[in-house]
């Protein structure tokens, strides 16, 4: 497959994902904002984990698109591995999954539902941590622009 169609199914994916999301609040907010399916933590912290994952992935996706579009029409001779989308794709998704795990299995964050939101938000504990929470937020709004337009200029 061409790299379009590669990054196309991944929107898709994380699409149908996010839309799958948005059930359990669903039921939640018909329920009177009573935590149906948030009553079990794990669910609780998979389905956060997730919630909080998948926005910044599909942000992602759309830029890596962008890019390698304009790549493709600034360089047209020039063909683009797909071994390098795949790594730039998988690589920033690893980033994000291992952002989110530093601070559950530090000790610093965990989930917890809400009956105002009607779903299950990312409780920090430790002072400190918001700090780092703050400089990876950033971090990893920025980090994408990095492998792709070192990638180009290579």
């Amino acid at each position: 497959r061409d790299i379009p169609t590669i990054i196309y199914l991944a929107i898709a994916a994380t699409d149908l994902l996010t839309s799958l999301l948005v059930l359990p609040v669903g039921i939640s907010m018909a329920m009177e904002r009573k935590a149906v399916m948030f009553g079990s933590p794990f669910f609780c912290s998979v389905w956060g984990f997730t919630w909080e994952l998948i926005p910044y992935y599909s942000v992602f996706l759309v830029f890596a698109l962008s890019a390698f579009r304009t790549f493709a029409l600034l360089r047209p001779m020039k063909q683009m591995r797909r071994r390098v989308v795949w790594r730039v794709l998988i690589g920033y998704l690893v980033f994000l999954i291992g952002r989110q795990l530093i601070g559950i299995f530090a000790g610093y964050s965990h989930y917890q539902y809400e009956a105002f939101s009607g779903y299950c938000w990312n409780h920090i504990n430790h002072t400190n941590w918001q700090h780092t929470d703050a400089f990876f937020s950033f971090f990893q709004l920025a980090f994408p622009i990095i492998p792709l337009v070192a990638r180009y200029f290579a």
